[in-house]
């Protein structure tokens, strides 16, 4: 899903999606490739967000709901897990930026803030952002409680 940035409003906009919007299926798609089997064909997942530029910056926040049915690491039973992602992301065109040793760049940016997100051309690929978000946000392992004895022997 690709945004115009010149296309938001400078007052901000609203941007919903819904696993189950059969118009747009990318972020059904992208939900499914991120979680893979944990996220079964009747489960749920929405994303809202709210979208503000301004000038050429771009501020993204929101969250996403999704709905899991993933296996416990230790009982290895399936159970109802809710993921609540927060989505909070501030982009700004990428320029080219060379940095002499100990020298702050054009426009005051000096090499600490190069972690800052950026954005190419004239669209933001919210796919990218959002499908990295929740990468990051899948646990290691899930447990279906915190004190589950997992298989027992007997």
């Amino acid at each position: 899903m690709k945004l115009k940035v010149f296309d938001i409003p400078e007052d901000g906009m609203e941007f919903r999606a819904s696993a189950d919007d059969k118009r747009e299926p990318w972020f059904r798609t992208l939900i499914e490739d991120a979680f893979r089997e944990d996220f079964t064909k009747d489960a749920k997942a929405d994303l809202d967000l709210y979208i503000l530029r301004t000038s050429d910056n771009v501020q993204i926040s929101g969250a996403a709901h999704i709905a899991l049915k993933p296996s416990c690491a230790r009982c290895m039973e399936a159970f109802d897990k809710k993921l609540q992602v927060p989505i909070h992301v501030n982009l700004a065109p990428h320029k080219a930026m060379d940095f002499e040793e100990d020298e702050e760049a054009e426009g005051g940016i000096d090499k600490e803030d190069v972690a800052f997100s950026f954005y190419k051309g004239e669209e933001i690929d919210l796919d990218a952002i959002v499908r990295e978000i929740l990468l990051l946000e899948i646990p290691l392992r899930y447990l279906c409680e915190e004190d589950c004895k997992g298989l027992c022997a007997h």
